[in-house]
């Protein structure tokens, strides 16, 4: 059972096949009209398709700061669920080609926290 702990860093360092998002939106739809005007920052989507584009296994870690700091996000079991449904949804409908779920695994890795807070990175 793999955990990381809460404002850790990861030993991963971000290059063309390692990205850190601390936010979880996945495409421009989940995004708030000051997030897309301010732009504060780019939807995974965009990332998910440079990743594909390269043709190389590749990490994409939400949850986690520019600076490869861990703040997680708190998800329910059912919030996993859908996380994972609005992932395969995203990649089979909205991408062309579309694609196969074959190609991509999500993992949900716990994070401790020092008051034990349990919460979620996502690692796509």
């Amino acid at each position: 059972n793999y955990k990381q702990w809460y404002q850790r860093r990861v030993r991963e360092e971000e290059s063309k096949t390692v990205e850190f998002k601390a936010h979880d939106r996945l495409g421009l739809t989940q995004m708030t009209k000051k997030e897309l005007d301010d732009r504060l920052f780019q939807p995974s989507s965009r990332t998910l398709c440079a990743f594909l584009n390269i043709n190389r296994s590749c990490n994409l870690y939400l949850g986690v700061k520019d600076d490869g700091t861990v703040v997680g996000h708190h998800l329910l079991r059912d919030q996993m669920g859908h996380f994972k449904q609005s992932l395969d949804l995203l990649l089979s409908q909205k991408f062309s080609p579309s694609v196969d779920k074959y190609r991509y695994s999500v993992n949900f890795i716990e994070v401790e926290s020092s008051n034990t807070h349990s919460t979620f990175n996502t690692t796509i």
